[in-house]
């Protein structure tokens, strides 16, 4: 099926970009040649944000990963106003996105709830916080 995309996209003056084109099977895949390039196999792969596994079936890195990827955003160069409409559109959204397809443990759960009050801390600047206590 690849190699006929392959041939279909050069046809079309489409090259495919076959260092990009990656292989993910639940049981061990064949190798796969298109235009006598091999394709890679992987065992995990970020599609859309969503990262895959196929032989660990536990959530807990991709829930730190997605926990990472949403204070990555914090920095020391952006105002208070505009780091709290990141938060609210970006922030948040790649903390809980597809979380509603998740079977949680409890400890999954209450992951995010550990040191809230550091982490609110990143988004608020020193002479902020003083200026909130007048």
């Amino acid at each position: 099926m690849l190699q006929e995309l392959a041939g279909e996209s050069e046809n079309q003056g489409v090259m495919m970009n076959k260092s990009k084109i990656k292989v993910m099977m639940e049981n061990d895949p064949p190798i796969i040649y298109v235009n006598n390039t091999q394709i890679e196999t992987v065992e995990s792969y970020i599609y859309l944000g969503q990262g895959y596994n196929t032989r660990d079936k536990n959530q807990d890195k991709e829930i730190q990963r997605r926990i990472t990827a949403g204070w990555t955003a914090s920095t020391k160069h952006i105002g208070t106003c505009l780091k709290r409409q990141v938060y609210n559109s970006c922030v948040l959204p790649a903390m809980t996105y597809a979380a509603e397809t998740r079977a949680l443990t409890t400890q999954a759960k209450n992951k995010d709830g550990k040191d809230r009050d550091r982490k609110t801390n990143i988004w608020v600047k020193k002479k902020d916080k003083d200026h909130r206590r007048d």
